[in-house]
């Protein structure tokens, strides 16, 4: 989106709301929307407090999380999905929480190279598992980058906490 309005509505559920799904919201609505939310939210708040590190990070496709299994995908869609992830494969929940530690502890460049600067969103560099990058990197993923995108989401969480 490239407006505030834009925003704004899939922060209140306005959005999801639609004689198609009969103005009723279920959480797989949302979520591609807030993850990209939360990276643009967070690079915003990475260029607003330079002396406070900020990542977004992906913990990928992880096994034993039960995503699917928490009443948000009809049963079709679950089991659809639940191929598609056969096929593409996951890692452990300590490769996903790892992804996270690193950002954590390891924001310097340090042993395991991690070097990322404040305010980037990690996710895998190649379908849902494996190497990490920077969003941006990908083809899919330049918008991350777009200051203005960033600035609008700011606002659009500024406005929606500030109710």
């Amino acid at each position: 989106g490239n407006d505030l309005d834009y925003y704004i509505n899939i922060l209140n559920g306005k959005a999801y709301k639609t004689k198609k799904n009969k103005n009723k919201y279920t959480p797989q609505d949302g979520y591609g929307h807030i993850k990209g939310m939360i990276a643009f939210y967070t690079a915003a708040m990475a260029r607003r407090h330079g002396d406070i590190y900020f990542a977004a990070v992906s913990p990928g496709s992880t096994k034993d999380t039960y995503l699917m299994d928490q009443g948000s995908f009809p049963n079709a869609l679950k089991y659809v999905f639940k191929g598609f992830i056969c096929l593409s494969g996951q890692h452990g929940v300590d490769v996903g929480a790892g992804r996270y530690i690193d950002a954590l502890v390891d924001n310097n460049g340090g042993r395991d190279g991690w070097g990322y600067k404040s305010g980037t969103f990690v996710c895998s560099k190649k379908g849902y598992i494996g190497e990490v990058c920077d969003a941006t990197e990908l083809k899919k993923g330049k918008p991350f980058g777009e200051q203005s995108k960033q600035d609008l989401v700011h606002e659009a969480v500024r406005s929606f906490m500030l109710r």
